[in-house]
């Protein structure tokens, strides 16, 4: 028998965004998903707000079949950069641990079972001082966010073994 104890009490459950709004934000995670059969790819971005709720939202960024919905996402991806002071990137990771301000909406779905869906979406991202947005959102207080928290993974291509790699420091040669 493997000795392993759990115990809920012990874990923090996430705490998630429950009604439209406006929000202070920081990105703390970038996904690219695989794409699917038909080569469609969608990014899924997580942010947490301000007082450490969570939404996720996927945006469609490149799909061979729907011109129009790969540039819908690739409009929010533009937002989202200049909403952080960018003009571009590389790495989905670049986007992670800025703050910024997003609107949340209600969105519906007609779901394959027939019935509709509503959810939480992010639909835009401003930056903090936005003028658009000014008395829509409480100044974040001081520290809101927590940098420790929004620490992007990064994988690193490793090197393939070598006869030397598994020597000590002063016998390799």
């Amino acid at each position: 028998m493997a000795s392993f104890s759990f115990n809920v009490n012990e874990v923090q459950s996430d705490k998630f965004v429950t009604k439209p709004g406006y929000y202070n934000a920081m990105i703390t995670e970038t996904i690219l998903k695989d794409p699917n059969m038909k080569g469609t790819q969608q990014l899924q971005i997580t942010w947490k707000t301000d007082d450490n709720s969570i939404i996720r939202t996927s945006y469609t960024v490149i799909c061979p079949t729907n011109v129009e919905a790969e540039q819908i996402g690739k409009r929010f991806l533009k937002q989202v950069c200049e909403s952080i002071g960018m003009i571009g990137f590389r790495d989905t990771n670049e986007l992670c641990c800025k703050q910024h301000v997003i609107l949340v909406k209600e969105d519906s779905r007609l779901m394959p079972d027939g019935t509709n869906k509503t959810f939480l979406k992010v639909v835009s991202a401003y930056a903090v001082d936005d003028a658009r947005i000014s008395g829509s959102v409480a100044p974040t207080a001081p520290n809101a966010f927590n940098t420790f928290d929004c620490v992007p993974v990064v994988f690193r291509e490793v090197e393939a073994p070598t006869e030397t790699t598994n020597l000590p420091p002063w016998q390799v040669r």
